[in-house]
């Protein structure tokens, strides 16, 4: 199974004619959270209208910038995973978007408690297949995916505790733009593609998970 995994869209759509022949060619189409930037249902709607016409195998979880208004059009298109849990061809796909608090009051930020109350709500929809992916927009705290330009970690730390408890092959993430890069949490792979308008990942997962991080220009 090959996966296209993209992040921080923010409303871009000029970027999704770069992502056309990709997308098309991916198993799924993953979108980590701020599909839009504050945007209200009418945007939400040609946003997620635009990607599942590059690939109608789309899940995806709202940012700390996107509406409530954006989770709605998310379950009502059948994309969101956000708390819950979904099986494509044998493997486990669940999510928690929005963020940990900030300093900016975005309009979808948590609570460590909240954050994992969503999470686990999606895990126990899965948790007896054998091969899981999280797709969380904010990232495990102390990682290479989380690591501000100024040098602090802002990611979660309940995510971080969470992934070392449980078996997930893959997160893939996003939030912090500057952090765009791949790590590894124990036996756990994670992938924050960065912003849309900078690149998206590619990432394999027949056997070992393999991850390529391709560059927009």
């Amino acid at each position: 199974m090959n996966l296209l995994c993209i992040s921080d869209l923010h409303g871009r759509i000029s970027v999704l004619d770069r992502l056309r022949k990709p997308g098309e060619e991916a198993d799924i189409f993953i979108v980590s959270g701020d599909i839009t930037n504050f945007g209200k249902r009418a945007t939400a709607e040609d946003v997620v209208g635009r990607l599942l016409k590059i690939n109608d195998s789309l899940l995806a979880v709202p940012g700390n910038c996107d509406t409530p208004e954006v989770n709605d059009v998310l379950e009502e298109y059948g994309v969101s995973i956000h708390g819950r849990g979904i099986v494509k061809e044998g493997m486990a796909f669940f999510g928690v978007g929005g963020s940990t608090i900030t300093p900016f009051g975005t309009p979808q930020e948590y609570r460590e408690e909240r954050l994992l109350e969503i999470l686990m709500r999606g895990y126990e929809a899965v948790k007896e297949y054998e091969k899981k992916v999280l797709v969380s927009h904010t990232p495990p705290y102390g990682t290479k995916a989380d690591l501000t330009s100024s040098g602090f970690h802002v990611g979660s730390r309940g995510v971080r505790e969470f992934i070392e408890e449980k078996d997930i092959a893959l997160v893939v993430c996003g939030h912090i733009h500057e952090a765009r890069g791949e790590d590894v949490l124990g036996d756990t792979c994670i992938v924050n593609p960065g912003p849309g308008h900078m690149g998206f990942a590619e990432i394999g997962l027949d056997g070992k998970v393999v991850i390529n991080l391709v560059d927009l220009h």
